[in-house]
């Protein structure tokens, strides 16, 4: 029903952001799915936080420590399988959430065994939102080739595979609520997709970075995306 939809979406949602499963939150606390819902999506940095997480470049300083880079790999093969595995009502919010104003954030760090906060401004923010998206879609991709969603296939305008069709019901769902956000599905992943090209237009920096990062998400939209770009009438 309408309400247990609501329920599911949150869970998938908190899900997406915490990069854990969202239901044993509620095994420790009193707190209900609302709750952290709203705990979360209230803190306006937490896009940005979410996206300097998936962000996941190494540190340069970890080339001469073995063993936090071996954890720093570590973390985003988590990552990476984790995204891999998010239904379209979790990466649907998730890529919205990656595309939402970035924000000065700061984060603490450990360096050289002492703990200290690391501060990023707007423009900083916005390349780490940018990358998110960018990493998002690039382990979807390369999951086809490791054969994540099934035996290895070809990217298809006719016959689109299993990461194809998560795409196209991702970019349909970026919303918070994990829901097609138009009642035209065409419509809503039209709208949504141009939301992904414009923000890749957002920076007030151009330059080589910026304009290889826009390259890149065209790629990886335009092989995605292939069974619906520019074709209405397939959703």
């Amino acid at each position: 029903d309408e309400d247990a939809f609501e329920q599911m979406s949150m869970l998938a949602y908190l899900s997406a952001v915490t990069l854990v499963d969202a239901s044993l939150f509620l095994l420790r606390t009193t707190y209900t799915i609302r709750q952290w819902f709203e705990r979360f999506t209230r803190r306006r940095d937490m896009a940005s936080r979410i996206a300097h997480e998936l962000a996941t470049e190494e540190p340069p300083e970890l080339r001469y420590d073995p063993e936090a880079r071996e954890a720093h790999t570590r973390r985003v093969r988590q990552l990476r399988a984790w995204v891999r595995q998010l239904p379209p009502e979790a990466l649907g919010p998730l890529l919205d959430t990656l595309t939402s104003q970035p924000r000065a954030f700061e984060v603490e760090v450990e360096h050289n065994g002492r703990k200290q906060v690391q501060r990023f401004g707007r423009e900083q923010a916005l390349v780490f939102h940018q990358q998110a998206i960018l990493n998002c879609l690039q382990w979807i991709v390369s999951g086809v080739g490791e054969g994540v969603y099934g035996p290895k296939r070809t990217f298809s305008d006719e016959e689109p595979n299993p990461a194809q069709k998560l795409f196209e019901k991702a970019v349909i769902r970026m919303g918070r609520d994990g829901r097609p956000t138009s009642e035209s599905k065409h419509d809503a992943y039209e709208e949504n997709r141009g939301r992904l090209f414009e923000f890749f237009s957002a920076s007030s920096q151009e330059g080589d970075q910026a304009r290889f990062r826009r390259r890149n998400l065209e790629k990886h939209v335009s092989r995605l995306g292939r069974h619906v770009n520019d074709h209405e009438g397939r959703l």
